[in-house]
């Protein structure tokens, strides 16, 4: 596996990097590969799993943990990553995502995301915990993005939760 730990400590960009590699050629491989593809998808997981443990609020890290559980058909994990990915990022106030719009962007991609991974599980504990996310995002965001596309987008995924959330 590559190197994943620089002198600064982890190095997101490279494990999103490892991660996508592996997924892409799991989902292209044909029978003999897909075996190799499994167990380097294996040693990733193992390899995020102590990253986590060592950085457990890089939201990088955690996107790319979440994708590899996903592609690996761990949807519970998947979600969970997308949790504390989306938790990552509303914390410690680095990433001003309420009034700045590269981090806004940043909070919406990881909010579909979590909305995604919460719609596949549909249990009703799950879809109110991220109807609650949502909508304390899109109403802190309100005035300062509310034109915005990617707010209109997370707008419709709240009323996509909100059905489910009913119909559950």
């Amino acid at each position: 596996l590559l190197e994943l730990q620089g002198k600064d400590g982890l190095r997101p960009d490279t494990i999103r990097y490892a991660v996508d590699v592996v997924v892409a050629t799991a989902q292209r491989a044909e029978e003999d590969d897909l075996v190799k593809a499994a167990t380097t998808a294996r040693q990733l997981l193992e390899v995020l799993g102590h990253a986590t443990a060592l950085v457990s609020t890089n939201a990088e890290v955690w996107s790319a943990y979440a994708t590899l559980h996903a592609a690996v058909g761990s949807r519970e994990k998947a979600l969970e990553c997308r949790q504390r990915e989306v938790r990552s990022l509303g914390s410690g106030g680095v990433l001003r995502w309420d009034a700045e719009e590269p981090a806004f962007e940043r909070m919406v991609e990881a909010s579909l995301a979590l909305v995604e991974a919460t719609l596949e599980l549909n249990n009703r504990e799950n879809l109110n915990a991220t109807l609650l996310h949502v909508r304390n995002v899109l109403r802190r965001t309100k005035d300062s993005f509310g034109a915005h596309q990617r707010y209109q987008e997370l707008e419709d995924a709240c009323v996509k939760l909100a059905r489910a959330f009913e119909d559950e």
